[in-house]
This record gives structure tokens, sequence and C-alpha cells, in this order.
């Protein structure tokens, strides 16, 4: 194996030339190593130019994770990333969202409590998903059923935290203070907002997000709209009225504002007021977004033969860092999760066939 991958250890003295030549073939990327004092392996850092360029084109949200390394000289590998409009990429802003902060949090409730952690997991990923207040209740009604003091605990790390339905009250109270604006723009004229918007006769959206919006189309048709202000609306679902404002891009769902799209309800009223849906998708959904995020190829690296280093680069040394060996023998397999681990089988006594009992304890022995 050392013959065919070479020695770990060997591998962090080639940093410097490897960082090198990843900057000279793909001029503005950025790398960093940091040592210790005795240059010993610390940090590194990369950042490729063609990831700089299309960040620019990508929805100013970011999602950090880590990774454990399980080699020779442990550590961790930590990766952001972030959305663009691709047909493969995360479903849409909140689940982006959703999950940075069910990674702080789901965490700590799975060690706190134990027992009962399978049902506590869906039910949480419920809560956290929840686009409602009232959705919100529901489901930590359920989640007491099952275990009442989750529910001091969560509250003691707070709802906004890690809860979609309370992130949004924020912006709801943002909504509610710009209704006195809206009602005393009331006269306002929309006719140039109309012909604006007639003017636009496609999304141009990648594959992904128009799916989307056709979807929210079609769960519009039986919604009923009643405008309140010039640019307020309710809009009736049956018994069920939902406000959504235009001018500010918002919806008391929560969809409108969070997804930047058009939901079933923001339909509805661009439908009464014979709007196009295009000028209310945020641009990064846009096809010509995306065509730039992958605009800037990434060079490939020549031939190990064919670099040239600077002395500079080659007199920097870089040691391994300094690992320290777990106590007894190493292990050769993982530990496997419970959910991979086989169930035992169930055993019954030889000599009655009946189970519960072995052979030595059988009060069925026959006479």
């Amino acid at each position: 194996m050392a013959m065919i991958r070479g020695i770990p250890s060997d591998s962090y003295k080639e940093l410097p030339k490897y960082f090198y030549m990843l900057e000279h073939t793909n001029p503005g990327t950025v790398t960093k190593l940091h040592k210790s004092e005795d240059g010993c392996f610390l940090y590194a850092y990369v950042l490729l130019y063609a990831s700089i360029k299309g960040w620019e084109h990508c929805r100013p949200i970011m999602v950090i994770d880590g990774s454990f390394l399980k080699a020779a000289y442990k550590g961790i590998i930590l990766t952001a990333c972030t959305q663009d409009g691709a047909v493969d990429s995360e479903n849409n802003k909140s689940w982006e969202w959703f999950f940075v902060q069910i990674k702080g949090t789901f965490g700590n409730v799975k060690r706190t409590f134990k027992k009962h952690h399978k049902q506590l997991k869906d039910i949480f990923f419920a809560l956290a998903r929840a686009y409602t207040i009232e959705k919100f209740k529901y489901h930590m009604t359920v989640m007491c059923k099952i275990n009442p003091t989750v529910q001091p605990y969560l509250f003691e790390i707070g709802y906004e935290r890690w809860s979609r339905a309370y992130s949004k009250v924020k912006m709801s109270m943002v909504m509610t203070s710009n209704i006195a604006e809206s009602i005393n723009a009331a006269n306002k004229d929309v006719e140039q907002q109309k012909q604006k918007s007639a003017m636009e006769t496609s999304t141009e959206l990648g594959e992904k997000y128009d799916k989307l919006l056709r979807e929210n189309l079609i769960a519009s048709e039986q919604m009923t709209v009643r405008p309140a202000t010039g640019q307020l609306y309710t809009v009736f679902e049956g018994v069920r009225r939902t406000i959504v404002c235009l001018e500010e891009g918002t919806c008391s769902c929560g969809k409108f504002q969070m997804d930047e799209l058009p939901c079933p309800y923001a339909w509805a009223v661009l439908k009464n007021q014979q709007l196009k849906p295009g000028q209310y998708c945020s641009f990064y959904y846009k096809k010509d977004k995306l065509l730039r995020t992958c605009e800037f190829p990434v060079n490939p690296m020549p031939d190990e033969s064919l670099w040239v280093i600077p002395t500079e680069v080659l007199e920097d040394v870089v040691l391994p860092p300094k690992g320290r060996r777990n106590i007894g023998r190493p292990r050769k397999e993982r530990l496997k999760p419970a959910s991979e681990k086989e169930s035992k089988k169930a055993f019954s006594c030889s000599v009655c066939g009946q189970g519960g009992h072995n052979r030595k304890t059988c009060r069925n022995r026959p006479k």
C-alpha cells in the first residue's frame, strides 16, 4: 500500500508545491497554509477562482459542514457551499437554512433525550419545517405526549434559532409595520406596474424552479382574492384567509418571502391582477445566472515532472501534524449503528419446540 499510495507523513511536505502550482494554474485562486511554531501542519485553506466568480451569481447563503477524517492523521475537513439554479441543487433556500439550524440543535436533543430519540427526531424535523405557528404548536403537542421534558429544553435554546415558523415572526412584524404605509398608498396608480410586468413574457427560470412555479400555479386554482389596499390582498382558500403583500413580496404563509418564489397565494393575487410572476422570482433562479456560475473553468494541473517551483517554496518545510495514537489495539471493523445490526433470532426449545426457554429449563419434557 505504501508503494501505491505513498506514506501519509510525506504528503504534508508536498503541500507548498501543490498550492503554488494550484494558484499558478488557476490565477486568482486563494490558498493558505498555517503551521505551528515548530513547522507542523495545522490548517489548510483552498478556494478556487472558478468558485469565487461563481459565488457572485449564487444566492447569498453559505452552508458550512464538517466531516471527521479517519486516516492516520485525524482532523476535520470543512466545506462551504451555496445554492445556484441547477436542477439537482437543494430543494429551496429554506432547506439549506433548515439544515444549518438543526446541525447544532438536534444533535443536542439526541444526546440529552436518548429515550424515544428516533420518534423525537421525526417530530423535531416536522417542528423545524413548519411554516406556521399553528402547525408548530400541533407538532409540539405530539412531542410533549412522548416526552414532556423536551419542550422546556427547546424553549430555552430559543425557537427562533431552529424553527422556520418562529424565524419568520420577525419578518411578519416588519410586514405588519408596513401595513399602515400600504393603506396610505391605497390610491397609488398600479397600472405602471402592470404594464412593466406584461412586457415580461417568460420567467426564464431554470427547469427546477420553473417546475415549482407551475406546481404553485396549479395549487392556486381554487383560491379567491379580495383586494384590501393597493398592494395588500386577502386570499381565501375555503375558510382560511392568507394575507399577501406584493410590494413587500411577503405572504402570511411564510413561503413567498422565504423561497423568493410566488407561493400559491401569491400566484392567486398575480392572476387576479393580471401580473406576470417573473419579477417576483429571485433573479438567482434565472437560467443566465445558472450558466454564469459555471462560466469560469477549473484548469487541470500539469504532470508533476513539469512543475517549475521557486526556491523559497521548495525550502518551505511542512511536517506532519502531531497526532496522538489511541490506547489499545487498533479496531479492524467500524462500529455499526443499530440500523445495520442484525436482529437477534428468536430461540426455541429443542425438546418441545416452544420459545422462551431451552432444553435444560424445559418443563414440557415427557415423563
